[in-house]
């Protein structure tokens, strides 16, 4: 299964989903936040890579945490004008790769 998810062009893929987007409702500015999808997909296919293998630990390291913040701050800043108390979510990044010695 992760072979087919580490070989399937998913940068195309949203490459043509955003050029369908932009043209259909040329919504062109919050739509970008789709290429930022990428690296999270990436991670994600390595966390499952590792996750029938390999310890707590291993699997928490590559779950695609630092992404996830970003997609949350940004969407929480586009649309819903949340930028000042938005940016409290990225002190969770050195407290979540704190927290992974506590994982055996």
């Amino acid at each position: 299964m992760t072979d087919f998810l580490k070989k399937f062009p998913f940068p195309l893929l949203l490459v043509v989903i955003y050029i369908f987007i932009g043209v259909l409702t040329h919504v062109w500015h919050p739509t970008w936040m789709l290429f930022l999808l990428i690296p999270a997909y990436y991670s994600f296919v390595a966390f499952l890579d590792h996750r029938n293998g390999g310890s707590t630990r291993a699997i928490l390291r590559y779950f695609p945490f630092p992404s996830i913040v970003i997609l949350l701050y940004l969407g929480m800043g586009f649309f819903l004008n949340l930028w000042h108390p938005g940016w409290l979510i990225f002190l969770l990044i050195p407290l979540y790769y704190a927290m992974l010695p506590l994982f055996k």
